[in-house]
């Protein structure tokens, strides 16, 4: 089976909160324009365990398909100015990124929060 069709099927079948527990995981330790929240009806509603998996399968999932594809993972995209990375999920209207100096900080703090949540 592949990534994609693994992270398909979690979501697919809710199983988000039963393989992950990332509600202490804070985005913005691996981009400064990154939000732990999402606006609905005017209001910031901060995202919950469900939502934080759902991000991170797809950071994963990116991740893995650029470097299987050979693609320049350091690459940025300039708006206004600012520099946004391009392993970039959306959710909520939200968009999360890594830093492409980030990526290592990103994926020791997914492993040490699934270790610990194991142990």
């Amino acid at each position: 089976m592949s990534l994609g069709a693994i992270i398909y099927l979690i979501k697919e079948n809710r199983l988000q909160n039963s393989i992950m527990d990332l509600r202490n995981i804070n985005f913005r330790n691996y981009n400064q324009y990154n939000r732990n929240f999402f606006l609905k009806g005017g209001k910031n509603r901060n995202f919950r365990n469900i939502h934080k998996v759902d991000i991170v399968l797809s950071l994963l999932q990116n991740l893995r398909n650029r470097n299987y594809h050979w693609e320049n993972i350091l690459k940025t995209i300039e708006k206004n100015g600012k520099h946004y990375p391009r392993l970039t999920t959306k959710i909520e209207n939200a968009y999360i990124g890594i830093n492409t100096q980030k990526i290592d900080l990103f994926l020791s703090d997914l492993i040490k929060k699934e270790l610990l949540e194991y142990c």
